[in-house]
């Protein structure tokens, strides 16, 4: 039996302020991927290293921005090009939550 010493869901559930059903929503879109998954129980596991990318995930959602758009966010790691490039149809309030995301990687706001 594996014994991985992670975060059951439930618990980093409570330590992100995420639910439980938006961890594995976004588990299946690869927005915010289980540390672990134990093969003959299927619960999952994450690291406390992942806090901050979930936080980022919430304040990234709570903007407005679909998880599509949260998903090429986070895997261009600051990518020049994906950061140039303002979000099409998402709201006001994303925009500039947006400005300040490029900000805070070198970029000039838009």
């Amino acid at each position: 039996m594996n014994h991985y010493h992670g975060l059951r869901i439930g618990v980093f559930s409570q330590l992100t302020g995420i639910s439980v059903r938006m961890l594995r929503h976004y588990g299946m879109h690869g927005v915010l991927t289980p540390a672990m998954t134990d093969p003959a129980t299927g619960y999952r596991f994450y690291s406390s290293d992942q806090i901050p990318q979930a936080l980022l995930v919430t304040r990234l959602r709570d903007a407005g921005f679909p998880v599509r758009a949260i998903s090429t966010i986070l895997e261009s790691r600051g990518d020049s090009v994906v950061l140039s490039h303002s979000p099409r149809n998402v709201e006001p309030r994303s925009c500039r939550t947006w400005r300040r995301l490029r900000s805070s990687c070198g970029h000039s706001p838009i």
